[in-house]
């Protein structure tokens, strides 16, 4: 019976080790995530990040999009048609990256017009050309 005690507290160490390790992993997750988005508050302040696949160079679609509350399928659906962004996702967007408000607006409103800039750009496809 003694045996028994002399590894109770050996497990109850290892249990505090683990979860100090733990929390020193989660510590050194959340100083990556601040470090891209300081990224990505520099590059939408100083220009060098005009379009959403610039920020996706620095941190995943799917990250990103969730950080800034939304979820898989009405990101991508936003991502493809950037007027479905609203005003909240700006204050999202200006929350988490610590860019003003106005900043981030004028980013997703700058996406938006590149976007319809690359719609009229193309040429019509092939049902396009049938139907005219």
């Amino acid at each position: 019976m003694q045996a028994k005690k002399k590894s109770q507290p050996v497990k109850a160490v290892s249990k505090a080790t683990k979860n100090t390790e733990q929390v020193q992993a989660k510590k050194d997750k959340n100083a990556k995530r601040d470090r891209k988005l300081g990224r990505i508050k520099l590059g939408i302040e100083t220009g060098t990040i005009i379009n959403f696949n610039d920020i996706f160079d620095i941190m995943s679609s799917t990250t990103f999009g969730r950080l800034v509350g939304n979820q898989y399928e009405s990101w991508n659906g936003k991502l493809e048609n950037p007027l479905k962004f609203t005003f909240q996702d700006a204050m999202n967007l200006s929350n988490k990256t610590g860019i003003s408000y106005d900043l981030a607006c004028q980013f997703i409103r700058d996406v938006v017009k590149a976007n319809e800039a690359a719609k009229e750009k193309k040429p019509p496809t092939a049902k396009g050309n049938a139907q005219n």
